[in-house]
């Protein structure tokens, strides 16, 4: 019973691990529009999706940054698997990113659809590592 009941604790902790990250990715991803529009007037189409060069640069900065947030927060709160919870946490990412790219996003050139999935595995190795790394601190 008492070892039942450790691995149900475990898997709980680590479904509220990456329930955090995906929320605090959409967290950092509300304000996207509102900061892309400050800074490129024209640059933004009515969706509030980028339509020049220069803003879907950014545009693909921010997703970076917001994939880096959501796989830190994994990496910081989960206690041991951590590179399972990080897994799932980026297959995760991946099914939104499918699910981004073949519907508000359809109408983007293929080379920022491209960057949205190469990078992915990056944000996700490189924000679990950084959250890793200070929770041991």
């Amino acid at each position: 019973m008492n070892k039942s009941k450790s691995i149900i604790i475990a898997i709980l902790k680590g479904t509220l691990a990456v329930f955090l990250g995906y929320i605090a990715l959409r967290i950092v991803n509300l304000p996207r529009t509102y900061i892309l529009n400050l800074l490129f007037e024209n640059g933004l189409s009515s969706k509030g999706l980028p339509t020049t060069v220069i803003s879907q640069i950014a545009f693909l900065i921010y997703i970076f940054i917001a994939g880096l947030a959501g796989s830190y927060v994994v990496g910081l709160f989960s206690k041991r698997n951590y590179w399972t919870l990080l897994l799932i946490f980026g297959g995760l990412l991946l099914v939104n990113d499918v699910y981004s790219i073949l519907s508000p996003l359809s109408d983007q050139p293929i080379w920022v659809k491209t960057l949205i999935f190469v990078t992915l595995p990056l944000q996700i190795w490189i924000g679990g590592i950084l959250g890793m790394r200070t929770r041991m601190r």
